[in-house]
């Protein structure tokens, strides 16, 4: 009975297994074909943060892993940057009297333009704008006015300003109507045929430079009453900077005087930011005031003028502006470069050159812009053919400078700057009527008197 039973156990077993589709115990074969393979043990996943970053490390406790925030570099933000450049007083030709004459800079520069800034064009052309006080008339015209220096250049000489990188010059002096009108209004032309901009006695002008910054320009040689109209009409029509241009100051003085001072830094409080002096014919000391820079006088530097100049010293000033985060504009770093008007120390060629770098010539250049130059003033005959006095600033403070052009004196009535008077100027620029100069302006009749 017991082995009955214990036969339908087995079969019952059976049974099930088969219905079950169990297989049997594997083969050797089978053992050796199919490698067992071991189940990773099995762990909890951790809870995500509630605000989990995708990416971002996770600590062991589930937790996000925060970075410290001063492993990231921060960004630094790039300032734009422009510079504007300045020269001194350039007069492109020669006296009527010796027109052509030997040494004179319209023999020496024929048709070769490029010539008078070809030891500083790289000054100018690594600027945003580069701006001159032009001291004669570019004209054809043979008829000058009845004054004692009558300066002019033929037209095709704008030409030299282009090939120098010059963009913009004053037309506010004493030399503009040395040919009267025929000879002004062909200087307009010329310049404005070669796209060199301009500004007139009493009159702004927008310019607006290939990087973009609008310069404002308003420049007084006798119209100092519009001086607050100028300005404020330059800031109206969003000028980013505002330049003043000057014809003011004694020839010859190292030193700027009260005029000058009252008329420079009014128009700052105007709302100019630079001070742009001409007319002295020597360098006068750089002034900061009311966040704005005076350049009293730069003194001469392509300057066609003066043959045999005593005092070679002038300079190149480069000006950065800053536009700040905030859209608005400031003055940044001030560069000098003090040069010599010629190549040679005995006499005028006609190509400002730097000077070297610390040497007596350089440190003596910018003694006079920081206004610690302690020689005396040159003096200025204005009675050509008398002889002048010994000049000790022309001696000892100034050897580069000595006359060794025997003719300068007896030959050559442009060897001495021109004459001026000073002006007598009004306590204020409102004293001085409009009427004095025209609707326009401009002198309404050339007097071809020096000032």
């Amino acid at each position: 009975m017991t082995g009955v039973k214990s036969l339908a156990a087995a079969l019952v077993l059976l049974l099930v297994l088969s219905g079950c589709g169990a297989k049997g115990p594997p083969s050797a074969a089978e053992l050796i074909e199919q490698p067992v393979i071991a189940a990773p043990p099995q762990t909890a996943k951790p809870d995500k943060p509630a605000e989990y970053t995708p990416g971002r490390p996770v600590t062991e406790d589930g937790q996000e892993a925060v970075t410290p925030r001063e492993s990231v570099p921060p960004q630094e933000e790039k300032q734009t940057v422009f510079t504007l450049s300045f020269a001194g007083d350039c007069c492109l030709g020669t006296d009527h009297s010796v027109y052509g004459g030997e040494g004179t800079l319209v023999r020496v520069v024929g048709d070769d333009y490029a010539y008078p800034f070809a030891n500083t064009l790289r000054y100018f052309e690594q600027d945003d704008f580069s701006m001159v006080n032009l001291e004669c008339a570019l004209t054809d015209s043979t008829s000058p006015v009845n004054k004692q220096y009558r300066f002019r250049g033929p037209p095709e000489y704008a030409k030299i300003l282009t090939e120098g990188s010059i963009e913009f010059v004053t037309l506010a002096n004493n030399h503009s109507y040395d040919y009267g009108e025929i000879g002004y209004k062909d200087t307009k032309e010329a310049l404005a045929q070669e796209g060199i901009g301009y500004v007139t006695d009493g009159g702004t002008s927008l310019f607006t430079t290939e990087s973009g910054l609008l310069i404002g320009i308003f420049a007084a040689s006798s119209r100092f009453d519009k001086m607050s109209a100028g300005i404020s009409s330059l800031k109206n029509q969003g000028a980013d900077v505002i330049i003043a241009a000057f014809h003011f100051g004694t020839e010859g003085s190292y030193s700027y005087n009260s005029d000058q001072r009252y008329h420079a830094r009014l128009a700052i409080d105007y709302g100019a930011d630079i001070v742009y002096g001409a007319h002295p014919h020597v360098l006068q000391e750089i002034e900061e005031y009311g966040g704005g820079i005076i350049l009293y006088s730069l003194g001469n530097f392509v300057f066609g003028g003066n043959r045999s100049p005593r005092d070679h010293d002038t300079a190149i000033v480069r000006q950065q502006i800053v536009k700040n985060d905030d859209g608005s504009f400031s003055l940044g770093e001030t560069e000098i470069i003090p040069c010599d008007l010629s190549e040679y120390p005995g006499y005028n060629s006609y190509k400002p050159t730097p000077y070297a770098e610390g040497s007596r010539e350089y440190l003596r250049t910018l003694s006079k812009l920081d206004g610690t130059f302690d020689g005396p003033d040159l003096y200025v005959s204005y009675s050509y053919g008398n002889e002048e006095p010994e000049n000790p600033a022309s001696e000892t403070e100034n050897p580069a400078s000595e006359t060794v052009n025997p003719t300068a004196e007896t030959e050559d009535p442009t060897s001495e700057t021109e004459e001026t008077e000073e002006p007598e100027v009004p306590e204020s620029p409102a004293e001085v009527t409009e009427e004095s100069a025209g609707e326009t302006g401009e002198p309404a009749e050339p007097t071809g008197e020096d000032g």
